[in-house]
């Protein structure tokens, strides 16, 4: 366990480490370099900071960001986040960006399905968790009481809740970032 960072235990005894600042993600995620780049994984809701903790890190680290929103195709007819993206340009841009910087940041909803669909592992996921000022996360929609095609929403919403549910990002990343919203 690096200084700062508080362990919690997750889902099956998976130990997964807490930070509530950016220095202690940073701190975290900079001593994994490998031989060649490493990527990174930025997982959480919509509005949730994903993207300014991504370029942030990706600084930090003397990185690049990649955002799954870049490679949406908005014409594109789809019933999951996922059906939306350009996989084998995504695929293609990682693995380039993987042979020029020691690291590559990702983020974006729905992150696990998208790497796995495309056959890469990103070394480690962050998951990002914004607090409300009553202490709730992810809008303060339950997840535990998630059943497919029950919440009202968006099919966008309801295929990022379904994700959560079926992948577990916020109980399976490496690291839990946890901000509070002012």
């Amino acid at each position: 366990m690096r200084a700062g960072l508080t362990q919690v235990l997750g889902l099956g005894s998976k130990i997964m480490e807490a930070a509530t600042t950016f220095e202690q993600v940073a701190s975290f995620l900079g001593g994994m370099k490998g031989a060649e780049g490493t990527l990174v994984g930025i997982d959480g809701f919509d509005g949730t900071g994903k993207t300014t903790l991504a370029f942030k890190l990706a600084q930090e680290l003397s990185g690049i960001r990649v955002g799954l929103d870049c490679y949406v195709e908005k014409d594109r007819e789809a019933d999951r986040y996922v059906g939306l993206l350009r996989l084998e340009d995504l695929s293609r841009d990682i693995s380039a960006l993987l042979r020029c910087f020691p690291y590559v940041v990702v983020d974006g909803v729905c992150l696990s399905e998208a790497l796995s669909a495309i056959g890469i592992t990103p070394k480690k996921i962050v998951y990002v968790r914004k607090i409300s000022p009553q202490g709730l996360w992810h809008d303060g929609f339950h997840l535990e009481d998630y059943v497919a095609g029950s919440a009202a929403g968006s099919w966008l919403e309801n295929s990022v809740y379904s994700y959560h549910q079926q992948y577990q990002p916020h109980v399976t990343a490496a690291v839990c970032y946890s901000w509070a919203e002012a």
